[in-house]
């Protein structure tokens, strides 16, 4: 029969090679976590695929992998129109016109019902 004290030396010993190998551990994983970030949605929906075997996390994730183009554009979309300015009565341009004259004849009509309106573009206040 061993010595009690050696007993001891052994399960210091071994935790100590536990948290050795706890902190290598959590090395690792910080290290992946830092590389998810580089990565693009379509390649972080993957490497759950992979290790996912559960089927019906797999059908969600892929139900969330359609929805995310939806949703960025509509998110898109929808900051768009709350920078966008509708008058209404200005007749829209010839169709023959090339861009840039069309936002010169926009421009031009804009201003002049702005003008109607004596209303400054520098002025915010009512």
């Amino acid at each position: 029969m061993p010595p009690k004290a050696d007993a001891g030396k052994a399960k210091v010993h071994s935790r100590s090679s536990q948290t050795c190998l706890s902190s290598q551990s959590n090395s690792v994983e910080t290290q992946e976590e830092a590389e998810f970030s580089q990565l693009s949605v379509y390649d972080i929906i993957s490497r759950i695929e992979e290790r996912n075997r559960d089927p019906l996390v797999a059908a969600l994730v892929r139900a969330l992998a359609l929805k995310i183009p939806q949703e960025l554009s509509r998110q898109v979309e929808e900051e768009q129109r709350q920078r966008t300015i509708v008058i209404s009565g200005i007749e829209e341009a010839a169709g023959d016109l090339r861009p840039s004259e069309h936002q010169l004849d926009v421009e031009e009509k804009v201003t002049d019902r702005r003008n109607g309106y004596n209303f400054c573009l520098n002025n915010s206040s009512p």
